[in-house]
Parts: structure tokens; sequence; C-alpha cells
């Protein structure tokens, strides 16, 4: 054990990524999934309860807990959660055969929003169950944790995504856009046309090329900036057009 690791930290970078995926998947029997990893809630009392499930998928028993933390991004994509009392986590731990499944029951008890609010759910698993096996030696044991998305929504709430600036610096296009509506929104359903003097580019978030950028989620009544490379345009401000190609 003590050789592979070694031999690990002495790998070139991708190199070493590669053989941690292997190394994680080959020595690790406990593993789990939770579905579904994304919940909408509201203020009507049917809205308020959910049910996420989770499924031992690995050779021994596991134990796991759960617990939800507010949700916050700022300008920069960094995000910060805190404590809640928000939500009723049912049960708030559980214990697994391997191969066997339970089903997890999330309240919200909060006020009504009138603006939606995003919420972490973390399932993990709590290392104290994993066995040492006595013929293998040292063991190093790789825990698992699941990060769900919750959201608390108005009825009829809807995103409003626009661009509130644009510029080239450097090797980057900044774009910095802003969910003035009450309700998150993926940029993926979207389109990005931008200018400058004789210089023209479109950038469609459904595609291959952008589909990492089109994952990125604005939240309801915040602000991010994001960048994308570029050769093309000049230092200075760029004109931006955004408009949705859902349809």
């Amino acid at each position: 054990m003590i050789k592979e690791l070694k031999k690990l930290l002495s790998m070139p970078l991708k190199s070493t990524i590669s053989f941690f995926l292997y190394f994680l998947i080959s020595t690790n029997t406990y593993a789990f999934k939770l579905s579904p990893i994304v919940q909408e809630f509201g203020n009507k009392s049917r809205e308020k309860t959910k049910t996420f499930r989770v499924i031992n998928t690995g050779k021994e028993s596991i134990k796991l807990e759960a617990e939800i933390l507010t949700r916050n991004i700022n300008l920069d994509n960094e995000e910060t959660r805190q404590d809640t009392d928000d939500f009723v986590v049912y049960p708030p731990q559980i214990e697994l055969k391997a191969g066997a499944s339970r089903a997890i029951r999330v309240t919200y008890i909060g006020a009504p929003v009138s603006i939606e609010k995003s919420y972490r759910m973390i399932v993990r698993q709590i290392p104290g169950i994993v066995k040492e096996k006595k013929s293998t030696g040292n063991q190093i044991n790789f825990l698992l944790e699941y990060v769900a998305s919750l959201y608390v929504t108005p009825d009829g709430a809807s995103s409003k995504i626009e661009v509130s600036k644009a510029s080239k610096n450097n090797k980057f296009i900044v774009i910095e856009f802003q969910n003035s509506g009450k309700k998150h929104q993926l940029l993926k359903n979207f389109e990005l046309t931008l200018s400058q003097e004789k210089i023209k580019k479109i950038i469609r978030f459904d595609s291959e090329k952008f589909q990492e950028l089109g994952s990125q989620n604005i939240l309801a009544g915040l602000k991010r900036k994001i960048k994308i490379p570029d050769n093309t345009f000049k230092d200075g401000d760029v004109s931006a057009v955004f408009k949705s190609i859902k349809d």
C-alpha cells in the first residue's frame, strides 16, 4: 500500500489522476448512490416534503448521515454554506447493508418565500462503521459524499438573466450576469452574441465546446461572472446580447 502511494505522488498530473481513479475504484468496496440530486420545494403544504433515496451499491454495510445547509454563490463563483433550521430530515442517519436502499424524507419548515432560496443537502458516509480486513493489513477507506441542490420556489417564479457588463481583459472575455428574477437559471439553454467594431462571435452554451459554462447556475437575485478564453477581441468593452434558444 505504501509503495502504491509513493508511486502516485511521483507521477505527472495526468497520470496521477488516472492512477488515482483506478486505485479508488479498485480498492473501495464502500459506495452508494443518491437520487434525485435536485429537488424543488414550494410554499404550499403538499410541496413542502420531498423524498430522496439512497442505495448501497458496495459490498459492505455503510452508515450515512444527511445535513442541509444554505447556499450562496458570489460574483466570482465561490460557494459558501451555513447551517440552517429550515428543514427536517428523517432519518438523519442511516445504516445500509450491501445492496439495500432507504428513503430520506425532507420537509421544509421555514417561512414562506417571495424569491427562491437555494440550499445544499449533503449525504456522506460515516467512517466509524468501516471494518478492517485482517488479511490485507493496512487499509485506506475512501468515503463518499453526494451534494444535492434544493430550492424553495414561490408559485409562478421565473428567472430574468441579463448581461450587466462585458469586456476583454488580457486573454479573457469577462461576462457579468445578473439574475433579477425570482428563480435560478442554468446558462445551457441560452446563446450569447459578442461584438466589438467589426468582430463578432456567437457562443451557444448548449454546444459541446461550452457545455461546462452552460452548467453554470445563476441563483435568484444574484450576480455571476464567467471568463471565456479569447484571442480575437481587443482589450476593452465588448457588446453582448443574451437570448434564450430553448424553443
